[in-house]
């Protein structure tokens, strides 16, 4: 399944024209210049996408008003989303490592925690059809581009996904502010499905007495959480590190 939108910016037109993903058409504002345009420009030409000038007001209505442009935009295919099944078998041909997203709602914080999953090899992205951030274009440009390469699954019911993917032998590991202080013995090289949860309520109940493991990121100031898509950043390049990455 895929849904058009326009995405605005230099950097994610550009890593959108480098992915796989459909892109039908880009503009630019007439006037501009630079060498990412000539970049951006002859991708373009190769995959035989067209380019087009345009004034600022159709530009303004393209861009629907979003505050950095860079005077460029694209019309593409973006967030083509996969079944549940087709994101696990793709996993285990890979890195073995996905991210599900408990209600997270923020696209801002969406677009960064897809673009730092891109980063850290994660194989796909399970969130929810309902009470999650919507797949828009604000998550695409936060997201630097990375949504172009990421796959996405929407389901209905995260815990029966938690149970599918258990199912393929991936083990679920959660994030909680409230778990007692010791560290779970967990082999990182297993496959694993890493957990996050709301930006205010963290997991819900059925969501973390489903994980096999639950793990606090210590706090050693006076503040005592870190943002959704800070803290799910930390555990997936602790990931990496106990996989033996560095």
């Amino acid at each position: 399944m895929s849904e058009s939108i326009i995405i605005v910016g230099r950097k994610p037109v550009l890593e959108a024209l480098k992915a796989s993903g459909k892109v039908d058409v880009v503009f630019f504002l007439k006037g501009i210049r630079g060498e990412l345009l000539k970049e951006i420009s002859e991708l373009a030409a190769n995959r035989k996408i067209s380019v087009l000038e345009v004034d600022q007001r159709k530009f303004d209505t393209l861009s629907k008003g979003a505050e950095t442009t860079q005077g460029v935009a694209a019309k593409i295919q973006a967030f083509q989303t996969w079944s549940l099944q087709e994101v696990i078998t793709y996993s285990l041909r890979r890195n073995k490592l996905l991210l599900a997203l408990d209600s997270v709602q923020d696209p801002q914080n969406l677009g960064a925690i897809i673009r730092t999953a891109e980063c850290a090899g994660v194989d796909g992205i399970i969130t929810t059809v309902h009470n999650s951030a919507p797949l828009s274009m604000t998550a695409f440009k936060t997201s630097a581009g990375a949504a172009a390469y990421m796959k996405i699954c929407e389901v209905n019911n995260l815990v029966t996904a938690m149970e599918e993917c258990k199912k393929a032998g991936f083990w679920s590991l959660g994030t909680a502010l409230d778990e007692k202080k010791h560290s779970p013995k967990i082999d990182y090289n297993l496959p694993l499905l890493i957990v996050s949860g709301n930006e205010e309520k963290g997991l819900r109940r059925l969501v973390k007495v489903n994980c096999d493991f639950l793990i606090t990121i210590p706090m050693l100031g006076e503040i005592q959480s870190l943002n959704v898509s800070v803290a799910t950043g930390v555990i997936l390049f602790n990931t990496l590190r106990e996989r033996g990455a560095w």
